[in-house]
């Protein structure tokens, strides 16, 4: 597997096909309100025209219109009935008919979108079942040497296959920032990743210049999701005979922190070479806080397990790596919260992630508005409307004895 951008996929074109039917979504939305809106302003025309003629035979009023434009008819013999038949209920019938399935049909249109974007405000995700594994997200990684960078493209391609729980799953779209190149375009990207900073492991030549470096940019460019921990999975994925908790661990770090807003951050245990570094985005918030140390008892607590943040893993799987972890967070940092715990270290967490974000998904980042404010304002739109239409039945039903359009 080559080290660098993937190239697209039939699931990334998927992605791209649901785009585009939000935006086909939106146009049925617009051209809905639109009739509803001309509809309402006949219906006035129409009273006014004809002495009040009730909603209940505007199909006709509209036709007999129609034949007088055209002389198709002599419009001294067209007259109504003095009383309802079901015919007569067509137009208000045929209008309801059309707002109830033109719901349900933007309702079909508009949920199967990409993952982050089907998101509801409290994180749950909205038809769930409707194309999962469709969505991606762009990775920055903060290249080491080539042996490193291979092992995590070899991540990245198996990404995707996480799934513990089946509610879908994100492709990586990966690209390396090597410390010796030019620094990107931090804002183009989900999540950005750096990795172990262990100098003494033969797999790692971790380089902090580039970090260093760009702190502004980075800044600028940070999103809503932070993840930080003392746990080293990258080393673990590459050394364990690829264990499914260290993988899973990834995948759920990556995910979780690029399906936010802005570039979110995930930082691995830096060995105490640049998090408290004067040039570091992350010193002001961690220094005080973070605690150098070694752990092998990792606790998922109750109240965070069932967060996607931790789909899949559990406190045995995370235990027991041979130092499962080289850094931990006094639990009273702000800000933050843990979601898995120091066991050996009260008051100490070894992964802590932002806490306004916690229990957020992790099906892909949110970039356009979230579907559930849309859904109401238009279901609503429509309860507005077909109430009208109800009450102008109403009105109406004392006028229909004597209705006739005199030539």
């Amino acid at each position: 597997m080559g080290i660098g951008h993937w190239a697209p996929t039939p699931r990334r074109a998927g992605y791209a096909y649901d785009r585009l039917r939000i935006k086909l979504g939106i146009g049925h939305w617009v051209l809905l309100i639109a009739f509803s809106l001309q509809n309402l302003r006949n219906e006035t025309i129409d009273r006014g025209n004809h002495g009040g003629i009730a909603p209940t035979n505007r199909f006709r009023v509209h036709l007999y219109n129609l034949r007088k434009s055209y002389n198709v008819i002599p419009i001294s013999n067209l007259a109504f009935e003095p009383k309802p038949t079901i015919q007569s209920y067509l137009g208000e019938l045929t209008m309801k008919k059309f707002l109830t399935t033109s719901l349900i049909a933007s309702l079909l249109w508009i949920a199967p979108v990409q993952r982050g974007v089907a998101q509801t405000s409290d994180n749950s995700t909205f038809f769930d079942n409707f194309e999962s594994n469709s969505a991606s997200i762009d990775v920055l990684w903060y290249g080491q040497n080539p042996t490193y960078n291979s092992e995590i493209s070899e991540l990245a391609a198996a990404a995707s296959s996480y799934d513990p729980w089946g509610d879908g799953s994100l492709d990586w779209n990966l690209t390396f920032w090597n410390p010796a190149e030019a620094a990107p375009t931090f804002s183009d990207y989900d999540v950005f990743v750096v990795g172990t900073g262990l100098a003494w492991s033969s797999g790692f030549s971790f380089d902090t210049s580039g970090i260093l470096n760009n702190k502004s940019a980075i800044e600028a460019a940070r999103g809503s999701r932070t993840f930080l921990s003392g746990q080293d999975a990258d080393l673990h994925y590459f050394i364990n005979a690829r264990n499914n908790q260290p993988f899973g661990f990834l995948a759920n770090a990556v995910n979780w922190a690029g399906s936010g807003t802005g570039m979110g951050i995930v930082a691995l245990p830096d060995g105490g070479r640049w998090w408290l570094n004067e040039n570091s985005f992350l010193k002001n918030e961690l220094e005080g806080y973070v605690s150098y140390f070694v752990e092998e008892n990792v606790v998922i607590p109750t109240e965070t397990s069932d967060f996607p943040v931790n789909e899949g893993l559990t406190t045995a799987g995370l235990s027991n790596w041979q130092q499962s972890a080289h850094a931990g967070f006094n639990k009273n940092i702000p800000g933050y919260l843990s979601i898995n715990d120091a066991g050996g270290s009260p008051g100490y967490a070894v992964t802590i992630v932002t806490a306004s974000e916690a229990a957020g998904g992790t099906l892909g980042s949110r970039k356009v508005p979230e579907p559930t404010s849309v859904f109401g304002l238009l279901a609503f739109f429509a309860v507005g409307v077909a109430s009208s239409l109800q009450r102008n039945r109403r009105q109406a039903s004392s006028r229909r004895s004597r209705w006739k359009i005199d030539g």
